[in-house]
């Protein structure tokens, strides 16, 4: 067990105190500095107390809880998430935004999965525990998408008889142009690179269920 777990567990030498919910964490305020842009702002204002309850985002105690425990340890694997659906990974999203004010917040759920192009067929590319392909036409990976993500996110799929792939999202005229060249066997697109649109989607509330 490291020093700032040590710290973390114990509350020693804690100079703040956490308050969401049920959960009063004793804390220390160059850890909260160190990580979240929100603390950062917020610490100079607040005093010796932060009440979480208070701010502007829905916020799950026990999920923020583990995000600060993270920061001690070095150890993320309990806030990912990895087998939700996309609406519900996007309210983790958006607590992680606005605790953390830069970066992206990890999508576990998507990141072994490609859209393959190769010169005989199309498919779904799984990579998880060693390659496979599942060959399939554009509505079955249209239809694949959207179950995984759990909204209609994917319009269509279309392969075109010079060796491309369109992928037409929801909401907009926005599409991913996967092209096979000449000199390659297949080519592919990560399903994480469609994680922007999805957002978009939420944003905007341009929703269709499943």
């Amino acid at each position: 067990m490291s020093l700032y777990e040590i710290f973390y567990n114990t509350g020693y030498g804690s100079d703040i105190t956490v308050k969401c919910g049920d959960i009063e964490l004793k804390l220390h305020k160059k850890i909260l500095i160190k990580h979240s842009g929100y603390f950062e702002a917020m610490i100079p204002h607040c005093g010796d107390i932060i009440d979480m309850d208070i701010c502007d985002i829905d916020l799950d105690p026990v999920w923020l809880e583990k995000l600060i425990k993270s920061w001690y340890t070095g150890d993320n694997k309990d806030i990912l998430c990895r087998s939700v659906s996309f609406p519900e990974y996007y309210r983790y999203f958006k607590m992680w935004k606005f605790l953390i004010c830069y970066g992206n917040y990890p999508c576990l759920m998507v990141e072994d999965y490609s859209v393959e192009n190769a010169h005989n067929s199309m498919g779904i590319k799984y990579y998880g525990k060693g390659y496979k392909h599942f060959e399939l036409d554009g509505t079955g990976i249209t239809n694949f998408i959207n179950k995984l993500f759990g909204l209609r996110l994917i319009k269509k799929v279309v392969k075109c008889s010079e060796g491309k792939i369109y992928i037409h999202f929801m909401g907009n005229e926005k599409s991913v142009c996967l092209e096979l060249s000449g000199f390659a066997c297949s080519c592919s697109i990560s399903f994480t690179s469609f994680v922007p649109h999805a957002i978009e989607l939420l944003n905007r509330q341009e929703i269709n269920s499943l």
